[in-house]
C-alpha cells in the first residue's frame, strides 16, 4: 500500500455512488475529523454555481475511492472553505496532505487568499495536521443540543404571536433578512435568492420549517430548523454552527 499507488484526480459524475458509500461507511464507524456526511455531499454537488468537476478532488487506489476534498469558493469575501473525508484505513498514507495540496492549487487558481477549515474540538490529529500545514486557529464555536423529548417548551403563539411559516414567494424577503442580520459579522458570505431557494427545496427542509417574525408587515427575524435523520432513524432538530475555523496564513 505504498503512497505511489494512490491517485489524486478531479471528480467525475460517475463517482457519486462510490462517494456516498464512502461517507456512509465512515459515518457508521464514527471516526470523523473534517467529515463530509453523505447528506452534505449531496447538497454540495447540487449547489448553484458549484463546479464539482473543478472543485471536488478524489483520492483513488486500484479503482476504490478512499477519500475526497471539496473546495467551496466564496469569491465575494476572498475565502474558500475546505472540507475533506478520508477513510480511516488510509489516513496514515498522507492522503489528506495530498488532497489539501491539490485543493490549495485550485484555490490559488481562483485568486483566493484565505482558506478556512472547520474541525471538531476533539480532533487532535486534525489539529496537528493543520498546524504542520501552516494553519492557525482563529475562532471557536459552541454547539448547542436540546433533547426535545424532555424539554418543556412554551407555546410559541403566546410568546410571539406575529410568527408564521415562510410562504411561497417570500424567498427574497428571507434572503434580505439574512443578509441584513449577518452582514459585517465574522466570516459571513452574503446569500442569494437562488441559493436560499435551493436549500428550501432540499429533502430535509421545507418552508414550514422556516419561521418568520414580523413587526406589522416587516419581517424582523427568523428561525430555520433542519431535520437530520440518523442511522437509527432518530430525528434531530438542530441549529448548527460547529467547530473551530482554522485559517491558512500562507494565503494571506
Amino acid at each position: 500500500m505504498g503512497s505511489l499507488t494512490y491517485i489524486i484526480r478531479n471528480y467525475h459524475s460517475e463517482d457519486f455512488d462510490k462517494l456516498v458509500r464512502l461517507g456512509t461507511d465512515v459515518e457508521e464507524r464514527g471516526q470523523t475529523e473534517c467529515l463530509i456526511s453523505p447528506l452534505d455531499l449531496i447538497e454540495t454537488l447540487g449547489q448553484p454555481n458549484h463546479s464539482s468537476e473543478n472543485n471536488l478532488f478524489i483520492a483513488e487506489r486500484a479503482g476504490e475511492i478512499v477519500g475526497y476534498a471539496n473546495v467551496s469558493p466564496e469569491l465575494n469575501i476572498g475565502r474558500a472553505v475546505l472540507r475533506w473525508l478520508v477513510h480511516p484505513k488510509h489516513r496514515r498514507r498522507r492522503i489528506v496532505a495530498k488532497l489539501v495540496d491539490r485543493a490549495s492549487s485550485r484555490i490559488r487558481e481562483l485568486g483566493i487568499k484565505t482558506i478556512h477549515v472547520n474541525i471538531l474540538q476533539n480532533s487532535p490529529m486534525a489539529k496537528q495536521f493543520l498546524t504542520k500545514m501552516g494553519f492557525t486557529l482563529i475562532r471557536r464555536y459552541h454547539e448547542l443540543r436540546l433533547d426535545l423529548s424532555k424539554a418543556l417548551l412554551p407555546e410559541i403563539s403566546k410568546i410571539c404571536p406575529r410568527c408564521r411559516p415562510l410562504q411561497p414567494g417570500e424567498e427574497e424577503k428571507l434572503t434580505q433578512l439574512q443578509n441584513r442580520s449577518f452582514t459585517g459579522s465574522w466570516g459571513y458570505n452574503a446569500n442569494t435568492v437562488e441559493g436560499i431557494m435551493y436549500r428550501i427545496c432540499l429533502p430535509n427542509c421545507s418552508p414550514e420549517d422556516i419561521i418568520l417574525a414580523f413587526d406589522s408587515d416587516k419581517p424582523i427575524g427568523y428561525c430555520w430548523t433542519r431535520i437530520n435523520f440518523c442511522k437509527n432513524k432518530t430525528a434531530l432538530s438542530h441549529f448548527k454552527w460547529v467547530s473551530q475555523p482554522w485559517c491558512s496564513p500562507a494565503f494571506l
